[in-house]
């Protein structure tokens, strides 16, 4: 039989899993927009740069 600490431990993961996952839900949107803007910046640059070259 479990201890009675180790219940309480599952009792709160149990509780606590819920808000992880929508934290790794909030967290991946925001991830994958910041790469995006960072790829556009970065090619924004690049053809300024090649301009400039011409």
């Amino acid at each position: 039989m479990p201890t009675p600490i180790l219940q309480i431990k599952r009792i709160v993961l149990f509780l606590i899993s819920p808000f992880i996952a929508l934290a790794y839900m909030a967290a991946i949107p925001v991830v994958g927009f910041s790469m995006l803007m960072r790829a556009r910046k970065a090619h924004a640059q690049g053809d300024a740069k090649a301009g400039a070259a011409r």
